[in-house]
């Protein structure tokens, strides 16, 4: 009865260990970040690193950026131009900024990446600027990216399949958030990306 009673009891903390094992491996997705936890900010792409505060005295405010369950990017551009602390800039938008937790999902882009007209850009932000790069989609193509943080280091990818479109890479110390930017450079040039989360 003993030694019946001690196998159980041992299959029974092996199978606890095993199923702890197991939910360590797979564990549950992170729930989308809420509307609050995604920041808003312009975004020029001639001055693509620059982190611009949006409460900047007469700063420009060209597109529109939706946060529920996802991110759109979206809109018709008004003005020419804008300013930048005095200096007037042509490629103007916005970017969205997400929390630097390990992540995937996919995009898409309803209209595709046209220079000097419609550009698209990842980035990581730092403390004090944006560490970017522009990424060409192809209108209506849906790409995966992810967001992930190991051996100290934070990375953003785009991928079409087994194809890489982008990625740029900051220590996970110095990086406060991810994010997509939007441009366009003329008057009533439109635009509309989408960000879906897993």
């Amino acid at each position: 009865m003993k030694s019946n009673s001690f196998i159980s009891s041992t299959i029974a903390i092996a199978m606890v260990i095993l199923a702890s094992s197991i939910l360590a491996q797979n564990p549950k997705p992170l729930p989308k970040p809420s509307p609050s936890e995604i920041r808003v900010l312009p975004f020029c792409g001639t001055k693509k690193d620059l982190k611009i505060d949006p409460k900047t005295k007469g700063i420009f405010n060209e597109l529109s950026v939706t946060k529920s369950g996802r991110i759109r990017i979206h809109g018709t551009k008004q003005d020419d131009s804008g300013r930048i602390n005095g200096e007037v800039v042509y490629h103007i938008g916005k970017i969205a900024l997400i929390p630097t937790d390990d992540r995937t999902g996919k995009l898409v882009a309803k209209l595709g990446s046209q220079q000097s007209v419609r550009r698209y850009f990842v980035a990581l932000e730092m403390e004090d600027k944006l560490q970017t790069e522009e990424v060409t989609l192809t209108e209506g193509k849906i790409y995966d990216w992810s967001v992930k943080s190991e051996n100290g280091n934070t990375t953003l990818k785009i991928t079409a399949g087994q194809a890489e479109v982008a990625m740029i890479t900051a220590p996970t110390a110095q990086v406060k958030g991810a994010g997509f930017a939007v441009t366009l450079r003329f008057t009533k040039n439109k635009a509309d990306l989408e960000v879906e989360f897993d």
